[in-house]
């Protein structure tokens, strides 16, 4: 069965190696969606995650949380990887 996976803080630390191993455990088609600030570490992140997993779907979004954001704007992003 097909997984969907939101990893937020996915570009270092903790959340980048929570998003690598987890991203093990999920069978072919799954999609993970990685959720940080800085787009180059999300992108290194990424990179690892299908090198493991070639067959996965990974999404990443630039967000900062600590930075109030409105329900539409929220959509609006995921609207953009769906």
């Amino acid at each position: 069965m097909k997984r969907l996976a939101i990893i937020t803080g996915s570009s270092r630390g903790i959340g980048a190696a929570v998003s690598c191993e987890f991203s093990k455990c999920f069978p072919i088609g799954s999609h993970i969606i990685l959720i940080a600030r800085d787009l180059e570490k999300l992108n290194e992140v990424k990179k690892s995650i299908v090198d493991q997993q070639p067959d996965n779907q990974v999404s990443v979004i630039v967000h900062d949380f600590s930075i109030e954001a409105t329900p539409a704007q929220y959509k609006s992003k995921f609207e953009q990887i769906m």
